[in-house]
């Protein structure tokens, strides 16, 4: 029998009921809604990530960044990851992206094993051929 999209979005909101369940979630939910409510701190972190932007084009456009500009950035950069609110949302992003990377890792290879996948599939991943332990 084929899944259907009500079975599917099923899953997805016991998946979703899952992650709310998790101990970390309330306090990155916290952390998350904090930075939401600060507009000055989603300012402040808007103008840090188009600075990096701009840095990262000229370099890779082969522009020399000068010491003083990178010196200008590393100070910008952490007098704005003073602020615990910012500093804090970061933190969070970060776990957030751990979880997604971790349940896109499952649902890629659920797509390329055709099954559920065991721990022998991502094993097998990181493992060269000369490892030894398949032959």
């Amino acid at each position: 029998m084929e899944p259907t999209p009500d079975t599917i979005e099923i899953k997805t909101r016991e998946l979703c009921a899952a992650l709310v369940e998790l101990p970390a979630f309330p306090g990155l939910f916290k952390k998350v809604e904090r930075y939401l409510a600060d507009l000055g701190a989603q300012y402040q972190l808007s103008q840090l990530s188009q600075l990096t932007e701009l840095l990262q084009q000229r370099q890779s456009m082969g522009a020399e960044i000068s010491e003083e500009e990178i010196g200008n950035y590393e100070g910008t950069r952490n007098a704005i990851m003073k602020s615990d609110t910012i500093r804090e949302f970061v933190e969070a992003q970060e776990e957030i992206q751990k979880i997604q990377h971790q349940i896109m890792r499952l649902v890629t290879k659920t797509f390329e094993v055709g099954r559920l996948p065991t721990e022998d599939d991502f094993y097998e991943e990181t493992c060269n051929a000369t490892c030894g332990s398949h032959n």
